[in-house]
């Protein structure tokens, strides 16, 4: 069986907040024995995709009242840059990957 994944959708829509990627990427649900396998075709987009994820911590705070130390709880979003390199992909801390953006802008624009 063949077919669109629109639940796969609704989970990496969490992560890939960007609407772009649904205009480059492709899912498919192929069954080989009794095993499903979920095939993503991506193409290279015009502008960066980020992958964004939750991350929840805890931090030990001193209350300065009582002296009594307590977990103070935090939420944040990271950034994750991928880039990929035909059907692979590498991870980039933001420094390269701006790095890395800037240089693919400037081939753009040399090839017109």
């Amino acid at each position: 069986m063949v077919g669109e994944t629109p639940k796969l959708w609704s989970k990496l829509e969490k992560y890939l907040v960007d609407k772009i990627i649904h205009d480059y990427a492709v899912t498919n649900i192929h069954t080989i024995g009794r095993k499903e396998i979920c095939e993503i075709k991506i193409e290279p987009s015009p502008k960066p995709i980020f992958v964004h994820i939750d991350f929840s911590y805890k931090i030990e705070k001193i209350d300065k009242k009582t002296g009594e130390k307590k977990l103070v709880p935090h939420n944040t979003k990271i950034l994750k840059c991928y880039v990929r390199k035909d059907s692979s992909k590498k991870l980039y801390e933001m420094d390269e990957f701006i790095e890395y953006w800037i240089r693919r802008i400037k081939s753009f624009e040399t090839k017109e």
